[in-house]
């Protein structure tokens, strides 16, 4: 016994020296990186994820590889195979979520802009309290604008204000609604976004400069008004007084399934979207609460997870969200599982708020008809038909359109 007892210290010791040698290794491959010598850090890192490849600092050293071969030795192929193994294989890790990022990154540059958006998504739904969050939302909304998709461009840009309404990006996001309702050719909404930053924030900064100029190339003398900094940009959403207990109380959809609830906080009561400011929020006054489990609709909603989209959209309507686009993205998810009775009440008051905003159906459906989608194209058009005798005709038309090309191929 006195034997066995006496190979407990070695043991140790190995561990500690092993331990040791990997970090002096860690270290001398990061001079590596440092001095140049590329190739020599990658025979580096490679022996220590080798050494211990379920170890922490081996998943260290095989992301550094990757940043050594994507940004010093340009072979990107090989990098991107690294990050999208470490997502996979170490989903919850820092390393994780800076892949996730440099991955989106890379998909942008690309012009590879729907790859990119699902990368960004992933980082948003994966790692809530990243602080890449408030970026990968801003470049969702940019994947959107390269796409030519300016509605939704335009509706994510809402959604970041709504979250972070005294975001210093706040400017450029109104900014950008202007210049996006523009290239819609809704001058009117464009107008009003330009105005609001002339109004809103302070004088003689870049954003407030560039909506003056829009504002008079379209004709209008922007209104500017005096207020002190105190009196800018206060935004305040509904709050509520025992978020907590509110949040308790809700049940499974009884259409979509889900329990709203677990989707945004997770089985066990930590927040899975919002991070560090829900839960700050749900402990004061839960001002948060519909932002964050309408933002996280979005999220499922841009995976086409109509069902959670919809658990989340359906319970954020009806605890404060009130938004035209928010009543077609659950209409939308009411279509898609069937429930064709329930999508046609959301789609009537999507235009009761705003019929530009379903007009958005009509677009879709076309997208669909051009793809050779046909039977999905006319099905949506057909929930929509009679709501809006202005958005018939058009409907009509698309509808004939469509059926010619059906009969031309048949």
């Amino acid at each position: 016994m006195m034997r066995n007892h006496n190979k407990i210290p070695i043991i140790l010791c190995l561990i500690v020296l092993f331990s040791c040698t990997t970090s002096t290794k860690m270290w001398q491959a990061d001079r590596m990186v440092g001095s140049g010598n590329y190739s020599e850090a990658i025979a580096m890192y490679t022996q220590i994820m080798r050494s211990n490849p379920d170890s922490e600092i081996a998943r260290k050293a095989h992301f550094k590889a990757g940043k050594v071969y994507y940004k010093n030795l340009g072979e990107t192929d090989t990098a991107l195979r690294i990050f999208e193994r470490i997502v996979k294989k170490y989903p919850k890790s820092t390393e994780a979520s800076e892949s996730l990022w440099i991955l989106g990154m890379h998909y942008y540059n690309a012009n590879e802009y729907k790859q990119a958006r699902k990368k960004f998504i992933q980082l948003i739904l994966d790692f809530p309290k990243s602080k890449k969050i408030k970026s990968a939302r801003l470049q969702i909304s940019a994947c959107y604008e390269q796409l030519g998709e300016y509605q939704k461009a335009i509706s994510s840009y809402i959604e970041f204000e709504n979250f972070y309404p005294e975001d210093s990006k706040i400017s450029e996001t109104v900014l950008r609604k202007g210049n996006l309702y523009e290239e819609l050719g809704q001058n009117d909404k464009a107008m009003q976004e330009y105005q609001r930053v002339v109004s809103e924030f302070p004088p003689f900064t870049r954003e407030v400069e560039k909506a003056q100029q829009r504002l008079t190339a379209l004709g209008v003398i922007p209104i500017t008004e005096d207020k002190t900094e105190n009196e800018l940009r206060q935004v305040g959403p509904k709050t509520r007084s025992n978020a907590r207990a509110e949040l308790e109380s809700w049940k499974p959809s009884p259409t979509f399934g889900y329990n709203p609830r677990e989707l945004l906080m997770g089985r066990d009561g930590n927040a899975l979207f919002g991070g560090i400011e829900l839960e700050a929020s749900l402990d004061s006054d839960g001002a948060l609460l519909d932002d964050a489990l309408y933002n996280m609709g979005l999220m499922y909603y841009m995976m086409e997870d109509y069902k959670r989209a919809g658990a989340c959209l359906e319970k954020a309507i009806e605890i404060g969200i009130k938004e035209a686009d928010a009543y077609l993205r659950l209409g939308v998810c009411y279509r898609e599982v069937g429930a064709l009775e329930n999508a046609k009440q959301m789609f009537k008051k999507t235009a009761e708020l705003d019929l530009d905003v379903l007009a958005n159906v009509i677009l879709d459906s076309e997208n669909r008809a051009a793809k050779g989608d046909y039977e999905k194209a006319i099905h949506s058009l057909k929930l929509i038909l009679g709501i809006s005798a202005e958005l018939d005709k058009r409907i009509h038309a698309v509808l004939n359109a469509i059926y010619q090309k059906q009969g031309s191929q048949n």
